[in-house]
């Protein structure tokens, strides 16, 4: 029997719940109702106990109440989703990570962990890759990301420039997770921007 990475698959999982938190959060910002909003947010919140979420980041998160979620955190609770498309890469769940230039697969990251029924049967066959796959990758990124940073230097003004920007800073980021050695994703350090 194949072990399960484990680490890697409690990451996913915890940028997976972030993210839908972050959702409940622009909802809210766009008028839904907050009741409504508070009855999901208390889903969620018992999923990720029932999954044993340990996560210092995702559980500060969970923790606040619909319409108190700072900015600032928001935004990174919203940028997981790149780290999961690392991660989720890393476990041989999806083929590739997008260029900067592209978003997140959002439909494929809910997919694997829905919130209302069992995970995807690929997440039984998740498998590393090699470490050595993962640093290749790791240092194209790098690569990846000075381009973006040059990129909104030169346009301070673009919002597309700046999307790029955070999304391969946030995949860089994922994969430079992979190869340290902490629980959560939270604890990697933080890579020169």
């Amino acid at each position: 029997m194949v072990e399960l990475p484990i680490r890697e698959l409690d990451a996913l999982r915890s940028c997976i719940i972030t993210w839908r938190r972050a959702l409940l959060e622009l909802r809210f910002q766009s008028g839904e109702d907050r009741g409504q909003l508070a009855a999901e947010h208390g889903d969620l919140v018992a999923y990720a106990d029932a999954a044993g979420e340990a996560a210092p980041f995702t559980r500060a998160v969970l923790a606040a109440t619909i319409g108190d979620l700072e900015q600032r955190v928001l935004l990174t609770a919203l940028y997981r989703t790149e780290v999961a498309m690392s991660i989720a890469w890393a476990l041989t769940l999806v083929d590739a990570i997008k260029p900067p230039e592209e978003p997140a697969d959002l439909a494929t990251l809910d997919a694997l962990l829905p919130l209302y029924a069992a995970p995807s049967e690929r997440i039984a066959s998740a498998a590393l890759r090699a470490a050595r796959v993962i640093a290749e990758h790791h240092a194209r990124t790098s690569e990846l990301l000075a381009r973006a940073r040059d990129r909104h230097a030169q346009h301070p003004d673009d919002r597309e420039a700046g999307m790029q920007l955070s999304r391969a800073f946030w995949r860089h980021y994922g994969l430079q997770w992979l190869l340290g050695s902490t629980s959560h994703v939270e604890e990697t350090q933080v890579p020169a921007f």
